[in-house]
């Protein structure tokens, strides 16, 4: 009886490897391949449709999101807060990309911003007033504005339009 059970658990031990050696292979240098044979990364994931999906437990409010964390301590993520809301976490954000798009696909330039109603595209929160048109402050092509002036800050220096009532 030891030998047909040690025999059945060999056989179903061997039959699992081989079943999971087609779908996950850790190779001589380290990379995990997942649905791939010859991975070249680190963690190299291969799939049909969705790939990798992340899915997490929000203690507070019981919703179902996720993490994804950078480096050390969260300091860096993308996380689903909420249903379709996602938060980029980071003190510095980089888009190497010929062209962005908002609400718009293909993006046709490098920002390209596209919304229902033309009032609600772009917004600058904060006012600021330049001290002068030699104000040192902001950087080539800065915008900023005030109760009475738009100002764009050039290589010469701030210019500004007046903003009037009508």
């Amino acid at each position: 009886m030891k030998k047909l059970v040690l025999a059945v658990t060999v056989c179903l031990l061997t039959f699992s490897l081989n079943v999971f050696a087609q779908d996950m292979v850790l190779d001589a240098n380290g990379n995990i391949g997942m649905g791939i044979l010859n991975p070249d990364h680190g963690l190299h994931i291969a799939g049909i449709n969705d790939s990798l999906h992340l899915e997490g437990t929000n203690e507070f409010d019981n919703y179902s999101g996720a993490r994804l964390s950078f480096g050390d301590l969260g300091y860096t993520y993308i996380e689903e807060t909420s249903d379709d809301l996602l938060t980029i976490k980071t003190s510095n954000l980089s888009f190497l990309a010929d062209t962005i798009g908002f609400g718009v696909y293909p993006a046709t330039v490098k920002l390209d911003i596209s919304s229902s109603n033309g009032y609600e595209q772009l917004r600058l929160r904060t006012s600021y007033t330049p001290t002068s048109s030699n104000d040192v402050l902001g950087l080539v092509g800065s915008i900023t504005w005030d109760n009475n002036y738009l100002y764009i800050r050039t290589p010469t220096g701030w210019k500004r339009a007046a903003l009037s009532s009508w």
